[in-house]
C-alpha cells in the first residue's frame, strides 16, 4: 500500500501510512528511502537509512546514488566504502561522480577495481569521462576494448568524436553504427553545426529517417546564426513540435543578427505552445529590448520576472541583462540597485563588467573608475572587456595614463580596440592630432571605426583640416571594399593586404599636412607617445 502511495505521488500520505504500520519490511523502507531521494529530499532520505534496522543491497545503492546524483560525492564515497557488498549500479555511480570531477584517474581505478559484471554504463561513462577531459585517444581505447557493443556504447563514442572535432573518424564511427537512433543522428548534426560545416549538417539532417524536435532545433539554430533568418523561420514554422529550446534558439537568432523586434514578436507567440519563459528567454528579451531603446517593454519584463519564482529572479544571466538595459536607457540608478541584490557576494566579473560599461556609456566615468576600484578591492579577476570598459569611461590625461596601466600593471596586451579608445579618448578631449597620431601608430592597419570616429570628433571640435583627411581615409576604405567585393578577392588576398600594413611606425608624416609632422615611438614596444 505505501508503494502504492509513492507511484501516485501521494508521498505525505504514504509516510502517514508507512509510520503507522507496525513490522515494516525492508521492501517498505527501501521504498520510502528512494521516494524521497528521487524528491531530492535527501535529509529525510538518509534518515531513514540511518534509523533501519536492517539494512540490503538495495538500501546502500539508493543512499549512495542519492548522495552522488544530488553532488553530495565526498559523503556518497564514504558511504560506497561502508557497503558491506557493491552493486554494479553504486560502481557506476562512483565512477560517474569521479568522471564529473574530471578525476579520471580515480574513475579509471574504480573501474579496474570493479569484479566481474562490469555492464554496458560502466564502459560507456570511462568513455564519456576520458572525453569530456580531453582525453580523446583514452577514451577510443576503452571503446575498442569493450567486450561488445550496444547502440549507447557506440553513441558515447560519436559524441566524443564529434565534440572532440575530429569528425572524419565520427562519421566512419556513426557509418558502422549497426542500428542508429536518433541520438547517433544527432551526434553528427550537432558535431557538424559546432564546426561550422552547415552543409555537412544539413546533409545528414536530410538523411535522417524521423527527426524530432532536437534535430529541428539544432538546424534552426544554426541556420539562425548564421544569420539566415528567413530560411531558419520557414524550418522553425515547418516544426511539428517545437520545445522552449526551439523557441529561445529562434529569439536569440533575431536577436543576434539585428532584427530585435521580430524577437520580440516571437516573445508573445510563445504561449502558443503552451509554454511559459524561462531564464534565457527572459534574456534574449531583455537584449532585444536592450537594442530596441525599448524602456517601457524591459521594465514590463523586469515586473513579471519579479513575481515569478526565486531560483529565476536570482539567475547572475538575468541580472546582466537587465542592468544592459536599463544602463542603455540611461538608468543608471536602477541598474546599480539590480547590480548590489544580484551580485552580492557571486564574484561575476560579467555583472561589474556590465555595470562598468553602463556607467561609461553614458558619460559618467568617474561611477565607473570606482567601481572598477572597488572590482579590484573584491578580488574579481580583470578582464579585457572590463579594462576596455574602464577606459571607454576616461578622456583627457586618465585615458593615456589607463592606457599605458593596462599593459604595466594588468599585463594584457593592447588590442585594436583599446588604440581607438584612447583616440576617442583623446578626440573629445580635443586633442586631434594626439588622436590621429595614436591610429596612425597603433600596430594595427586603421579600419573604417578608426577614421569615422576621428572624423566625429572633428566634427564637434570644428578641425577641418583634419576632418578632411579623416573623411579621405574613410572613403578611401570604402571604394577598396566596394572594389574588393566586385572583383571577388578571396580571404587569402585581404589577409595579405591586411599584412602589408606597418605594425610599427617611427615616423608618420601624414598626407596633406605639410606643416606638420607627428613623430610617434612605436608603440608596440614602448607604450609612449611623444607629440611635437
Amino acid at each position: 500500500m505505501v508503494q502504492a502511495y509513492i507511484s501516485h505521488g501521494f508521498l505525505d500520505e504514504a509516510r502517514v501510512l508507512f509510520d503507522r504500520t507496525p513490522g515494516k519490511n525492508v521492501v517498505s523502507w527501501n521504498a520510502m528511502i528512494q521516494a524521497y531521494a528521487e524528491r531530492e529530499n535527501l535529509r529525510r532520505s538518509r534518515d531513514l537509512f540511518d534509523r533501519m534496522p536492517l539494512t540490503d543491497l538495495i538500501s546502500w545503492t539508493t543512499i549512495v546514488t542519492g548522495h552522488v546524483a544530488q553532488g553530495k560525492i565526498d559523503e556518497g564515497r564514504v558511504l560506497f566504502l561502508a557497503m558491506p557488498e557493491r552493486s554494479a549500479v553504486a560502481w557506476n555511480a562512483m565512477i560517474q561522480a569521479s568522471c564529473q570531477e574530471g578525476d579520471v584517474d580515480a574513475a579509471s581505478a574504480l573501474f579496474t577495481a570493479m569484479p566481474a559484471g562490469r555492464d554496458c554504463s560502466s564502459w560507456t561513462s570511462m568513455i564519456s569521462g576520458y572525453a569530456r577531459n580531453n582525453r580523446i585517444g583514452a577514451a577510443v581505447a576503452v571503446f575498442w576494448r569493450m567486450p561488445a557493443w550496444s547502440v549507447i556504447s557506440w553513441n558515447a563514442m560519436a559524441i566524443a568524436l564529434a565534440e572532440s572535432g575530429d569528425l572524419s573518424s565520427a562519421k566512419i564511427l556513426f557509418d558502422r553504427i549497426p542500428e542508429k537512433n536518433s541520438v547517433s543522428w544527432n551526434a553528427m548534426i550537432q558535431g557538424y553545426t559546432v564546426s561550422g560545416d552547415l552543409i555537412a549538417a544539413m546533409e545528414v539532417f536530410d538523411r535522417m529517417p524521423q527527426l524530432d524536435v532536437i534535430s529541428f532545433t539544432t538546424i534552426v539554430a544554426a541556420i539562425a546564426q548564421g544569420g539566415d533568418l528567413d530560411r531558419a523561420r520557414v524550418l522553425f514554422d515547418a516544426m511539428p513540435e517545437r520545445n522552449l529550446v526551439s523557441w529561445n534558439a529562434m529569439m536569440a537568432g533575431y536577436a543576434q543578427n539585428g532584427d530585435p523586434s521580430s524577437a520580440m514578436v516571437l516573445l508573445k507567440l510563445l504561449d502558443q505552445d503552451g509554454l511559459r519563459p524561462n531564464a534565457i528567454t527572459f534574456v534574449v528579451a531583455l537584449d532585444s529590448c536592450a537594442n530596441l531603446a525599448a524602456l517601457a517593454q524591459g521594465k514590463l519584463l523586469l515586473a513579471e520576472i519579479s513575481l515569478l519564482q526565486d531560483e529565476l529572479c536570482q539567475s547572475i544571466e538575468l541580472g546582466n541583462a537587465a542592468i544592459n538595459l536599463l544602463g542603455k536607457c540611461g538608468q543608471l540608478d536602477q541598474a546599480r540597485q539590480i547590480f548590489d541584490s544580484w551580485n552580492t557576494g557571486r564574484g561575476d566579473a560579467v555583472a561589474w563588467n556590465t555595470t562598468i560599461a553602463a556607467y561609461a556609456q553614458n558619460g559618467m566615468g568617474r561611477d565607473a573608475m570606482e567601481l572598477f576600484t572597488a572590482m579590484n578591492l573584491e578580488g574579481v579577476e580583470v578582464d579585457d572587456v572590463t579594462l576596455l570598459s574602464v577606459l571607454a569611461s576616461t578622456s583627457g590625461s586618465d585615458a593615456i595614463q589607463f592606457f599605458h596601466s593596462i599593459a604595466a600593471d594588468y599585463q594584457c596586451a593592447h588590442s585594436r580596440e583599446h588604440f581607438l579608445c584612447l583616440a576617442d579618448a583623446l578626440g573629445r578631449w580635443g586633442k586631434l592630432r594626439e588622436a590621429l597620431a595614436v591610429i596612425l601608430a597603433m600596430p594595427y592597419a586603421p579600419n573604417l571605426i578608426a577614421w569615422t570616429t576621428l572624423l566625429s570628433a572633428c566634427k564637434g571640435h570644428a578641425d577641418v583640416e583634419i576632418g578632411q583627411e579623416a573623411a579621405r581615409r574613410a572613403s578611401e576604405l570604402c571604394c577598396y571594399s566596394a572594389s574588393r567585393e566586385t572583383h571577388g578577392r578571396g580571404a587569402a588576398e585581404q589577409a595579405h593586404l591586411v599584412a602589408d600594413e606597418p605594425a610599427d611606425l617611427i615616423m608618420t608624416t601624414v598626407p596633406k599636412f605639410d606643416s606638420d609632422v607627428v613623430r610617434v615611438l612605436p608603440l608596440s614596444k614602448e607604450n609612449t607617445i611623444v607629440y611635437s
